[in-house]
């Protein structure tokens, strides 16, 4: 995503990054355009995706390529429910980050199962120096846009050794 000033087309790596931005993303980097754009939108099942927007066919793909979902929330009679938003506008921590990007590379991270949902991703990619340029980024952290670059060249970089 480029942002237009007065002369010059500038990236500003510093800004935080939002789930649609990252996802378009990360997708743009993993999926040729052509199946990106034969992905049925009409097929997305989020509540809080509206129609025609710029991000739908992106959004699409990571939902049919099961890497992302729904999220589950905390009612207050105590029980967990999905309330099927994408939640687009949130802003993406490094937990979340590398929960999607396992999923899309296909690692195996099973074997760090632990009970905290994002930390068999976390470990897998510390110990594979996926991490590499992020060291001072905390697993809760809101990313830049170069945090997510960094990342995503780390994980195509080195997608031929994981497997």
């Amino acid at each position: 995503t480029w942002y237009f000033t007065e002369k010059w087309k500038v990236f500003k790596s510093d800004k935080k990054i939002n789930r649609a931005e990252f996802v378009k993303t990360m997708i743009s980097a993993k999926f040729s355009k052509n199946r990106i754009n034969i992905c049925p939108v009409n097929s997305i099942y989020f509540s809080d995706l509206p129609f025609w927007i710029w991000y739908e066919k992106f959004v699409c793909m990571a939902k049919k390529e099961n890497l992302i979902n729904w999220y589950l929330i905390w009612k207050l009679d105590s029980n967990w429910e999905w309330n099927f938003n994408f939640w687009w506008w949130k802003l993406i921590n490094l937990a979340e980050a590398l929960k999607i990007l396992s999923k899309t590379y296909k690692l195996k991270t099973s074997e760090f199962k632990t009970n905290l949902w994002y930390l068999e991703h976390f470990i897998f990619a510390k110990r594979n120096n996926l991490l590499k340029w992020l060291e001072n980024v905390k697993v809760w952290d809101f990313l830049s846009r170069e945090d997510v670059a960094r990342l995503i060249f780390n994980f195509e970089h080195h997608q031929n050794w994981l497997r």
